[in-house]
């Protein structure tokens, strides 16, 4: 399977080489290009966005270009999936539309962020139970390592279409700490080391393949069993508080973050983009 997606690369950045060129030369404009699942797609409040507003001024000239799909898997992104795919992607997938945008512009682009793998373990590979949120941790190692190849690959050929750019990628929040809240602290409990050695995993990947990590994990507290009062969820550990704050999940279910909750995300990426990053192009 790794030999067949790293044919698959390898045929997907020679075809976008032919733009090399095409990028205009008077553009002085540069590119802040982000890949990723739906934490990354959607139209103006998750943490690409954010992380944008938030940046933007430090450039003479800054683009998002937002290339997130919600659903997209780390498989998919290589070669294209049913949700994602021709109809969202002129090269077929994620990937090559993301290299052949950097073939497309050499020397505009100045830095790229990431997040992806969750949604091979949560929906390609059904590791988790969403009856009881209980995740499958003999599921979950069976088929990390082939997620974490498939990362490997993306990073590669990202980097291999536009050397010296740099690469943020992120670990994720634990969701499942909401059922604690939802009166099941066993199951938060028993998915949270699980949840932990993916996040481990990825960051791994990650920085192996020369991406920067922006620890989300730890911008959500999310080791933090202290208890403490709030006013709308009880006396529940801090960690289960900020899930509930900052994603819909202890409200409905809902898996994703809030506006606040993709500000947080947004300063764990600020917080790992160093301030020569930030002013690459403030003074041209």
């Amino acid at each position: 399977m790794k030999r067949l997606l790293f044919v698959v690369a390898i045929v997907a950045l020679a075809a976008v080489t032919w733009m090399t060129g095409a990028a205009s030369a008077a553009s002085k404009a540069s590119y802040y290009l982000s890949l990723g699942d739906s934490l990354a797609a959607g139209a103006d409040k998750q943490y690409p966005d954010q992380l944008f507003k938030a940046v933007r001024d430090d450039y003479k000239q800054l683009r998002l270009v937002k290339m997130g799909c919600g659903g997209e898997t780390a498989l998919g992104m290589i070669v294209g999936d049913v949700g994602c795919a021709p109809g969202i992607y002129a090269h077929g997938s994620q990937l090559n539309e993301a290299l052949a945008f950097l073939q497309a512009h050499p020397g505009e682009v100045a830095f790229i962020t990431i997040d992806i793998g969750a949604n091979d373990i949560l929906d390609l590979y059904r590791c988790v139970d969403f009856q009881t949120f209980l995740i499958d941790s003999t599921c979950v190692d069976t088929n990390l390592p082939t997620v974490e190849g498939n990362m490997a690959t993306i990073l590669q050929f990202l980097d291999a279409a536009a050397p010296g750019v740099p690469i943020y990628g992120m670990t994720y929040y634990d969701v499942f700490l909401g059922t604690w809240y939802l009166g099941y602290p066993g199951i938060a409990l028993a998915d949270h080391p699980v949840v932990k050695d993916i996040n481990d995993a990825f960051a791994s990947t990650y920085e192996t393949n020369g991406a920067i990590v922006a620890d989300v994990w730890a911008a959500f507290d999310s080791d933090n069993f202290q208890a403490m009062q709030t006013r709308d969820w009880g006396d529940v550990p801090t960690n289960v508080s900020h899930i509930c704050d900052w994603t819909g999940f202890c409200a409905n279910l809902d898996i994703h973050p809030n506006v606040t909750g993709y500000g947080v995300i947004a300063g764990a990426f600020e917080d790992v983009i160093p301030p020569n990053v930030l002013h690459l192009n403030a003074e041209r």
